[in-house]
């Protein structure tokens, strides 16, 4: 099966995709409560990549971005990713009433 999957499945679109869907969905969860100014619907979101393990597949724009070879690029793609976070986090005012946690097990 697995060879199945890896034909419907571009690892070098992963992080770009994951990263759209959920700013979108964050986006439309965190409309305005009751069309209330200055409130907003609370929501949780478990943002859970791949990135930074094997296989090392950045995206086409991270390719060559760093001096440290594909795992440099596939950091630099996984940074990308958090900081469109911030930055949707940023645009939709939700920064300081936000916890973000960030970990990884390596």
């Amino acid at each position: 099966g697995g060879k199945a999957a890896h034909a419907l499945y571009n690892e070098e679109e992963h992080g770009t995709t994951l990263t759209e869907k959920a700013l979108a969905w964050i986006t439309k969860h965190a409309s305005t409560k009751n069309n209330e100014p200055g409130t907003k619907n609370p929501f949780f979101v478990y943002f859970a990549t791949p990135h930074i393990h094997h296989p090392f597949t950045p995206g086409v724009k991270f390719k060559g971005s760093s001096e440290a070879g594909v795992y440099g690029d596939f950091i630099q793609e996984f940074d990308w990713m958090v900081g469109e976070m911030m930055r949707t986090l940023d645009e939709l005012k939700l920064r300081e009433n936000t916890l973000v946690i960030l970990t990884s097990d390596n």
